[in-house]
């Protein structure tokens, strides 16, 4: 676990799998790449280039493809590899999030915090804010 994550997690996880799929979520605002974590394909949209729907920031889908050459590159920096893997890893799971495949306005669910069941039902919140 990266030590200056200690002081939210104590001693939570020493597994390397969980930490590295958590990460990507821990630089996000510091390396400003949020819109790596989502795309915005319109609701109902079924066909079209997944390209088309990345904003110039970037999106989930050239995300993964970015990373997964710098994975591949054998001469890449190592730290750099490193940390493809740990954004590979985040991303893979982040577009099975449905928030984070469709756009309803709200950068991949991320600006808004429906609740997820009628507060009859199941009051509570995703817990991703998502």
């Amino acid at each position: 676990m990266d030590p200056k994550l200690r002081r939210w997690c104590g001693n939570a996880t020493t597994d390397l799998m969980v930490d590295a799929s958590t990460w990507p979520d821990d630089v996000r605002n510091e390396r400003k790449n949020g819109p790596w974590h989502y795309i915005d394909i319109p609701r109902g949209k079924h066909k079209g280039e997944l390209d088309q729907f990345c904003g110039t920031d970037g999106c989930v889908t050239r995300a993964i493809e970015e990373q997964r050459a710098i994975l591949k590159d054998k001469s890449a920096d190592p730290l750099k590899r490193a940390e493809a893997i740990r954004y590979l890893i985040h991303f893979v799971g982040d577009m099975h999030q449905p928030l984070h495949a469709i756009t309803n306005a709200d950068n991949g669910g991320n600006c808004g915090g429906g609740e997820i069941f009628s507060p009859r039902t199941a009051p509570q919140r995703s817990p991703s804010g998502a």
